[in-house]
């Protein structure tokens, strides 16, 4: 049984909510209050830090130095295969979640160091991946319905990337640092390789990748002797994730599914443009399977009548002329109105992607409240909302993403300042001369910051209408 949108729509929401971090084993500060919102709250007890020499000496992408050609995809598979041919790898995935929610100076090592031996041989597949120049998922877009197509590898890569951030977590309890960042830089190579995929659902995992990494950056910070990742982070590509090549698919994926709708004006029969209005029910039955074929096809028809002259008016606004329009089978008539239409409301969200976030998320939420609010009135926007992703998720996860390597770039900034100054913060973040200070993503004005008695406060505030996990609220202070 192919699955229906409502099970692709239930799996982009899954990975739309970005993995929250779990507080660490710092000291909370004396005066720290719990605070009364639902922002994810961190302390952390930051060492200070200067600039390695060279500035780049870190990197979190494999360097095209070291990158060979190939399809990193076909490394993955064998990684995958391996993994699941592995009984006592697929059984780990809980002790894997449970250590990898634990502070990093409670987690039991040597227990670590046996349950990661096992995954050596997958970690060395994923380790040839990462450094290959092209990554091809090869999803059959071409030959299956796009709304059916299933992405088993892409799923269980998530068992992957949450031992690798177990090893990393390892590593940096151990100070292994140069191990550490490694690992990450294999996350980081394989967040990007996923999102590589022409689906949303690849970008969402890719991002998701990330927010595992997010855990092992905050580890390190506080961590004796470790380094400064300041430049290493700055010199990741922005965005990290580029959601570009998935939106277009996606704006696509409705003439993938049946391409007949994008030759309209092509002549035919009447009986043969009534055919192809019947067949587009018949596929939103499959899709949609909650509601009886039958029953879409009178829907559909009678909603066929009341908007007919609806339809015709406005293929005239939109520059026919009338008597072509008269001349038209009323079916062609229809779907022409009905692509015509979709095509807009598809639009009016997906256009507003192009922008900054801050600059563009408040049309997006008006745009999909247009949509919701007149799903109930006519057939088109119900086609809207049953075909489109949801397109205002995605922007929240890909935002998030992006806030959070600039909040970590931030901290970076604070331990380089305080490497700087003698283990003191800076009153204000305008007091760092030695890097710039990057800007909340989301707002496109400074993070929020406060500072007393070196301690301080840095946020992400939430706006209206965000869910929360796209704020964040550190508390710092500085290791003595």
């Amino acid at each position: 049984m192919q699955p229906n949108r409502y099970a692709l729509s239930r799996l982009i929401a899954l990975f739309c909510i970005a993995q929250s971090v779990s507080a660490l084993a710092a000291e909370p500060m004396a005066d720290a209050q719990k605070p009364e919102d639902e922002t994810p709250t961190v302390r952390l007890k930051l060492r200070p830090a200067a600039e390695p020499r060279p500035a780049l000496k870190y990197q979190l992408l494999p360097l095209p130095l070291d990158q060979q050609p190939g399809n990193a995809a076909v490394f993955y598979n064998k990684a995958l295969l391996i993994y699941q041919q592995n009984a006592e790898l697929v059984k780990q995935g809980d002790k894997v979640s449970q250590w990898n929610d634990m502070p990093l100076n409670k987690l039991p090592l040597d227990d670590i160091a046996k349950t990661l031996a096992p995954w050596s041989a997958v970690f060395k597949e994923v380790g040839l991946a990462v450094k290959r120049e092209d990554c091809d998922w090869q999803t059959p877009i071409h030959e299956q319905t796009p709304y059916s197509i299933l992405l088993p590898e892409i799923q269980t890569l998530r068992a992957v990337a949450r031992a690798l951030r177990l090893r990393a977590r390892w590593q940096v309890a151990r100070h292994e640092y140069v191990d550490a960042i490694d690992t990450m830089k294999t996350v980081y190579a394989m967040s990007r390789h996923c999102a590589s995929g022409v689906t949303m659902i690849q970008g969402l995992v890719g991002i998701s990748f990330i927010g595992m990494m997010v855990q092992v950056h905050e580890d390190m910070v506080q961590q004796p002797g470790a380094p400064n990742l300041y430049w290493a982070l700055t010199w990741l590509p922005r965005p990290l994730i580029d959601m570009r090549h998935a939106n277009e698919f996606e704006m696509a994926t409705v003439y993938l599914w049946k391409p007949e709708l994008r030759r309209l004006d092509e002549p035919r029969t009447a009986e043969a443009w009534r055919q192809l209005y019947d067949e587009l029910a018949r596929g939103l039955s499959e899709i949609d399977p909650g509601v009886d074929n039958d029953e879409r096809r009178l829907i559909l028809l009678g909603l066929a009548i009341k908007g007919y002259p609806r339809a015709k008016r406005d293929l005239i606004d939109r520059g026919r002329l009338p008597e072509q329009v008269e001349a038209m089978p009323v079916a062609q008539v229809l779907l022409l109105h009905t692509m015509q239409t979709y095509e807009d409301l598809r639009d009016n969200q997906f256009k507003w992607t192009a922008l900054p976030f801050w600059q563009a998320q408040q049309r997006l939420e008006e745009a999909v409240r247009q949509l919701g609010s007149s799903a109930q009135r006519e057939i088109i926007p119900r086609l809207a909302q049953l075909l489109l992703p949801a397109v205002q998720s995605v922007s929240h996860a890909q935002a998030r993403n992006e806030r959070t390597i600039a909040m970590l770039r931030t901290i970076e900034a604070l331990r380089l300042y305080a490497a700087a100054h003698d283990g003191r913060l800076p009153e204000q973040l305008d007091d760092i001369s030695e890097a710039p200070v990057p800007s909340d993503p989301v707002t496109g004005e400074p993070f929020t910051y406060r500072s007393s008695e070196n301690k301080a406060v840095l946020e992400a505030p939430l706006l209206e209408g965000m869910p929360a996990q796209m704020g964040k609220r550190y508390w710092l202070i500085v290791a003595e």
